[in-house]
């Protein structure tokens, strides 16, 4: 027990910590289909007539001349239109404007021009798109509860109380176990299997929520053993109580009133405001509030089986003024740290989300300055943020932290 002396329960100082309380047709190519308009002037076929008959020979000779330069002529453009429609066999391309002239004197004939007739495209029919299916609505009191390999899982804790917790001896050993303690080298057992919903203890009957927040209970002790027990000390399993109006316990009269819950150092035990209301998240589920709370209790059982809450408690008797209640206020938000890291434990197997996590966060900063000695709500979003991303309960060491993040 690194040297700590062991006291009986009547000989400790009974300590009662507290929770906070609490929603086609294709287009015709011009110059198709229509003939050709022909110039002013001109017929399409003339009628033959006699041919005049002029005098002298020289006359007729120049009339030779004359047909044999017209025949001439016409070969040429035969063989030059069937050269360039060669060409145009040869080479794929577009038929380029064909301008027609007209004799001089009269008005030139309009250009036509050929256009690429297209080529068409069959359609494609698109394939149906199947809608994605619409997310089923979110049930506000169940949560998936995935299966496989989970820390600690073949653990069952033991039902016994111990009625002692661990001492320190001097101020000075005290000052130690807070800053030094051999639980801040281990880790939290993680994931936890702790498949259950969150309870609706705005509905529950007190029997009822004493059955669930035992179960709790269960899924806490798998979580802080190991880590507890590597530091050399016991974890004994602590009874749960739950009170309506007000409760006597070994530390004395408390009110449903003023708590959402306690510790009591004397006896071990955990009890819980079996009046509080049912919380809900951000996505309108019932989130894990009694939980929560059980879990900030559950981290000051912690910190009395490792000598911690003793030390503090001995440590502040020792000072005055601010300085003692900065102490204590290191004690609480210590065990919300403790309780964060809790959750992030069972977070996968009681199917919890981010949307639980802000539902803490803004209903501690609501319920801050309700109990002294319990942090502002910055101070509390603080440890409870640090506590959120770690598994060592190192991470939440109030006792080295500078005096502004534990006002």
């Amino acid at each position: 027990m690194r040297g700590r002396t062991v006291h009986p329960v009547w000989g400790g100082r009974p300590t009662a910590a507290f929770g906070g309380a609490p929603p086609p047709a294709w287009p015709q190519a011009p110059g198709h289909g229509a003939p050709r308009p022909y110039p002013a002037g001109f017929t399409r076929f003339a009628a033959p007539g006699p041919m005049p008959r002029r005098p002298g020979g020289a006359g007729g000779c120049l009339l030779a001349a004359g047909i044999v330069g017209l025949v001439g002529f016409l070969v040429v453009a035969v063989l030059g239109y069937g050269l360039a429609s060669l060409g145009s066999l040869a080479t794929p391309t577009p038929r380029p404007s064909v301008t027609t002239l007209a004799p001089t004197g009269t008005t030139p004939a309009p250009t036509t021009s050929v256009t690429p007739r297209p080529t068409p495209t069959k359609p494609v029919t698109p394939k149906p798109v199947t809608p994605e299916p619409k997310p089923l609505p979110v049930n506000p009191y169940t949560r998936q509860h995935p299966g496989g390999t989970y820390a600690d899982d073949g653990y069952n804790p033991p039902r016994r109380v111990l009625t002692w917790w661990p001492t320190a001896d001097s101020i000075a050993q005290a000052k130690r176990w807070r800053t030094s303690n051999s639980l801040y080298a281990h880790s939290v057992a993680t994931p936890v299997r702790c498949a259950r919903d969150p309870m609706r203890i705005g509905e529950m009957s007190v029997a009822a929520q004493q059955a669930g927040y035992d179960a709790v209970v269960a899924c806490l002790m798998r979580i802080w053993r190991t880590p507890v027990e590597r530091a050399g000390d016991t974890l004994p399993r602590p009874p749960v109580h739950v009170f309506t109006g007000t409760v006597t316990s070994a530390c004395g009269k408390v009110s449903a009133v003023n708590v959402g819950g306690f510790y009591c150092t004397a006896n071990g035990a955990l009890f819980m405001n079996g009046t509080m209301r049912t919380v809900y998240n951000g996505q309108g589920q019932v989130t894990f509030w009694g939980e929560e709370i059980l879990a900030h209790e559950f981290g000051h059982h912690v910190q009395a089986r490792t000598g911690i809450l003793d030390a503090s408690w001995r440590y502040q008797y020792s000072l005055k003024g601010n300085a003692a209640h900065v102490e204590a206020t290191r004690r609480e938000v210590q065990a919300e740290c403790f309780a964060a890291l809790a959750m992030v434990a069972i977070r996968r197997s009681a199917g919890m989300n981010a949307s639980d996590y802000a539902a803490f966060v803004e209903v501690r900063r609501r319920s801050a300055g309700g109990l002294p000695d319990h942090g502002t709500a910055d101070t509390l979003e603080r440890w409870l943020r640090k506590g959120f991303t770690s598994a060592r309960p190192a991470q939440c060491n109030t006792f080295t932290a500078p005096e502004s993040q534990v006002r």
